[in-house]
């Protein structure tokens, strides 16, 4: 298992985790597994919101497979920029 895939799949978990889903709870959420809120954390927040408007609490792997394939690096206003995966 990866880096990139134990680190999305800690962020799954704690998504889900949490009492709310909104942009601010999966921060603070990632903020809490991380021990410190990095600013990717919001870009993040962002895509897993556009790709799943409601908690995906049946599919956990589903979310952590999507966390794996995002670079919160990208410009969220740039949609030339594919996402390649969080590195940083």
């Amino acid at each position: 298992m990866t880096t990139i895939h134990v680190l999305a799949t800690a962020l799954a978990d704690a998504f889900l985790a949490g009492n709310g889903w909104r942009r601010a709870d999966l921060v603070g959420q990632g903020g809490l597994v991380l021990g410190v809120r990095r600013r990717w954390l919001w870009p993040v927040a962002d895509a897993v919101l556009a790709a799943y408007p409601r908690p995906p609490v049946d599919r956990p792997r589903e979310l952590a497979t999507f966390l794996s394939t995002l670079d919160p690096r990208r410009r969220r206003d740039d949609p030339s920029v594919r996402c390649r995966g969080l590195r940083g």
